[in-house]
């Protein structure tokens, strides 16, 4: 009888060990920054300020984007380490999704197709889009009386710029179907297709609103040869995105976006950093 019991108990015993270790839980990625105690973060090669940049005096990066970032990572009490090699905004969607790091801060659109490989959080950056288009070239379509550039634009087979590995490219085609998009080389510096739409190369790009106000300001000279159309009803929505399986960090994510009301739109990051202008 003794040796029965001892027998139920030890069914009993690895019945138990059995069920902790099946229902054992198992660290989310959230947890698992904490753990190792870095916060592994994507930002794109080329700065743009006044979303990231490194300041030549101190060498130090800034912007909206690194502030945000190391603001997340005093937030979990974690070191924040930069990840600057992609040289698409694609790429980094690219990474995250595959963990090579946990997030991506900069100046990411939240798009649809994104979305089916990650997890984008609220906005925290809204700007409008709008387009840059060559004075000179827009002069000789002739057109018609009554229609506007948009709608024409719409209609026709116009030559437009467009950035590798952006948003933009997407939206030019989904905007005007019937354009011919001359795309800039892999890794080029953003100011190429403003340069493409200036030197006559093409009629128009389509860009974000900081992408004008920026160009403008530092190249006053633009505004004699380009004239800029931003829409209102079409918002490039700035988000971070985790992996596809980071459910618990996305959520504690929005949770500290909502806490500290961090929601901009392009005026604000021009009053918040002028000298990233």
């Amino acid at each position: 009888m003794r040796i029965y019991s001892n027998i139920i108990f030890l069914a009993c015993l690895m019945t138990l060990v059995v069920s902790s270790s099946v229902y054992a839980k198992k660290a989310t990625h959230l947890e698992r920054i904490q753990q190792y105690g870095i916060l592994r973060v994507a930002v794109f090669h080329d700065d743009f300020a006044p979303f990231f940049w490194k300041d030549e005096k101190t060498g130090e990066l800034r912007g909206v984007d690194i502030d945000l970032a190391r603001g997340i990572a005093k937030e979990l009490d974690v070191k924040v380490e930069f990840n600057r090699t992609a040289t698409s905004f694609d790429r980094m969607v690219e990474m995250v999704a595959n963990e090579e790091v946990d997030i991506v801060i900069s100046i990411l659109s939240a798009t649809p197709q994104r979305a089916r490989l990650v997890l984008f959080t609220d906005s925290y950056v809204a700007m409008r889009r709008g387009l840059i288009v060559n004075k000179v070239r827009l002069a000789s379509l002739n057109l018609p009386a009554g229609v506007s550039i948009v709608q024409y634009m719409k209609e026709a087979k116009v030559q437009m710029a467009g950035r590798r590995g952006s948003s933009y490219v997407l939206w030019t085609r989904q905007l005007f179907p019937n354009a011919d998009i001359l795309i800039d080389a892999e890794g080029s510096d953003g100011q190429v297709v403003v340069d493409m739409v200036d030197t006559g190369k093409t009629v128009a790009c389509l860009v974000d609103e900081m992408f004008i106000k920026k160009s403008i300001l530092q190249r006053p000279r633009l505004a004699l040869n380009l004239q800029t159309i931003l829409f209102s009803d079409k918002i490039d929505s700035i988000a971070m995105a985790v992996p596809p399986t980071s459910a618990h960090f996305h959520n504690w994510l929005n949770s500290y976006l909502e806490a500290k009301n961090i929601d901009y739109n392009v005026d604000d990051l021009i009053r918040m950093y002028p000298d990233g202008m």
